[in-house]
């Protein structure tokens, strides 16, 4: 058997990565609704600006959560 190096510094911490999955799961199907509410805005404008506005910060800030989740996992290990 071949003998494995040791392995410098500490394992990741795995609950940040599932943390960051959850809220790129929350965050990005809020955006992918804007994509189907703005050609519908562009025919019927029923729907209030101001919901859209509100769907994006609502989706933006949940996937900047993840995007610094993942950072942090990342270096977690060392």
């Amino acid at each position: 058997m071949l003998n494995e190096p040791p392995r410098s510094g500490r394992g990741r911490n795995n609950n940040l990565l599932g943390g960051a999955i959850v809220c790129f799961m929350i965050g990005l199907p809020i955006m992918q609704i804007l994509v189907f509410f703005i050609p519908l805005m562009a025919l019927m404008p029923i729907v209030d600006p101001t919901f859209i506005v509100v769907l994006l910060v609502m989706g933006i800030i949940p996937t900047i959560c993840g995007f610094y989740l993942m950072y942090k996992w990342y270096y977690s290990g060392y």
